[in-house]
């Protein structure tokens, strides 16, 4: 199976999750179709539990984005990698061109940002828009596209800005193929939702981005690559005990009243033994179906339910019983969890620390956190140079070009705007003492001025002494 067929497959089996059915339970005929026998399966787990050989990220891209949703942490991953890229600010630098800096902002302040499908009203604007919005979709996908908008009214006229906007794609639309021509290169194709494909050549305004990759693949890898088989496992484990916690907490509870015909049956003609069949047939079914509808309301609502049910009979033998009785919780859980949780952080190329992690040793202050500080620092460093190479400056390229000025290499800079990852303990402590010195300098001031009370010069000395702790001037 080639790669197009592959993944065309792997997006089927993710859009006809919400289609599916367990067996026929219950008592023949009686029973219903759903999802609770035991090939019941939660729709995640279908997704990113499908056995699956290949290791090429665009196969098991549904596979990616379902954790990418499902898991906070992988969320938290990704906000934490967009944070400390930063925001892109433009300078002139020492050589560089005023004018170019002033056409990029004007461009970037008006640039619509689209979706999928262009919405001039629910479009955003803005270069820290565009920039987020690629760092974070690269992030889960893996690849991500992006297209320049041309006005071709305007067409390429000096000073007539034909870049519009900016449409940032659906990559579920696009995959690589062996080029049959030539065996060594890759064609990107681009398969609208309206139906047919568009294989896209270089001379279209298409462009890709991703951070990471794997020479085998020409897809790029998502941050949670390589996390799927712990991700899997986590879900099971979790789904397992809150499952269990509710059939605990809110068992169906099912009281049956029934009887022997016994002897009675023997000694009746066929056309009495028949009735009494189709009273206890009917009475089958009627369990049934208050069976039915109890696991229903329990599926819909959460809350426990009971169900009784009275068969006529001379001879009554009641029983009562509920789902899940003797059963117990899950020891250790939580430990557990947090283990198999840490086994997916390690994935995810950011530092526990910044995760909301715990780990001995680390924290705020500590040697780890200085080592984290660090590889955050070097992760992030490389994610901005190539947002800035392959995407930011492709666009400032169009733009500039479009408005006659030339693309050189010091026509402008870029400067990013990034959280201090200074050690936040100690510039708490530092201002802590800084505060204390100041009102240490007030309260001298203070009794300056009390011990100078009737002197002549006590305005001067209290002034001169403010004066000299640069905290102002007081007027007498």
């Amino acid at each position: 199976m080639n790669p197009i067929d592959r993944a065309k497959a792997a997006l089927t089996a993710r859009n006809s999750q919400k289609n599916y059915s367990g067996l026929t339970t219950g008592f023949g005929s009686f029973g219903y179709n759903r999802g609770f026998s035991s090939t019941y399966q939660n729709p995640l787990l279908k997704i990113i539990g499908n056995p699956c050989d290949s290791l090429d990220p665009r196969v098991k891209l549904p596979s990616y984005q379902a954790l990418t949703h499902a898991l906070p942490i992988i969320q938290k991953a990704i906000r934490v990698h967009d944070q400390f890229i930063g925001n892109p600010v433009f300078v002139v630098g020492e050589k560089g061109n005023p004018k170019a800096v002033a056409v990029l902002e004007k461009f970037w302040q008006d640039c619509k940002i689209h979706g999928q499908y262009l919405n001039d009203i629910g479009a955003n604007t803005g270069l820290q828009m565009f920039k987020s919005s690629m760092v974070r979709a690269t992030l889960e996908n893996g690849s991500q596209f992006f297209e320049l908008l041309q006005d071709d009214a305007a067409g390429a006229r000096i000073n007539k800005n034909p870049i519009t906007g900016l449409r940032l794609f659906d990559p579920d639309l696009f995959t690589y193929l062996q080029d049959p021509a030539n065996l060594q290169r890759a064609i990107l194709r681009y398969q609208p939702p309206i139906g047919g494909y568009i294989d896209v050549t270089p001379d279209m305004n298409i462009r890709e981005l991703h951070f990471t990759d794997n020479p085998k693949f020409p897809w790029g890898l998502p941050i949670s690559y390589g996390a799927e088989m712990v991700a899997e496992r986590w879900l099971r484990f979790v789904i397992a005990y809150v499952e269990g916690a509710i059939f605990a907490g809110n068992p169906i509870g099912l009281t049956t009243v029934g009887y022997d015909p016994g002897k009675q049956s023997a000694l009746q003609n066929a056309g009495a033994a028949a009735m009494e069949k189709k009273d206890i047939d009917d009475s089958v079914r009627a369990i049934a179906a208050t069976h039915t509808a109890a696991i229903q309301e329990l599926d819909r609502t959460g809350r426990k339910q009971h169900e009784v049910i009275v068969l006529p009979s001379t001879a009554i033998d009641m029983k009562t019983m509920f789902y899940g009785q003797g059963l117990t919780p899950t020891p250790a859980f939580s430990q557990s969890a947090d283990t198999l949780l840490e086994e997916i952080a390690r994935s995810l190329n950011t530092p526990f620390t910044f995760l909301g992690v715990h780990q001995a040793g680390g924290g705020i202050g500590s040697d780890k956190f200085t080592i984290e500080k660090q590889e955050l620092k070097h992760a992030t460093e490389s994610e901005r140079r190539i947002l800035e190479m392959n995407a930011i400056r492709r666009v400032n390229s169009a733009v500039l070009i479009a408005n006659g000025i030339i693309d050189a290499p010091d026509a402008y800079q870029i400067e990013w705007e990034t959280p201090d990852l200074d050690d936040e303990k100690l510039e708490a402590e530092a201002e802590l003492v800084e505060a204390q010195a100041v009102a240490q300098q007030l309260l001298n001031a203070a009794t300056m001025m009390t011990e100078f009370s009737g002197a002549g010069n006590v305005a001067d000395a209290v002034n001169e002494y403010l004066k000299e702790c640069d905290l102002g001037y007081l007027e007498f």
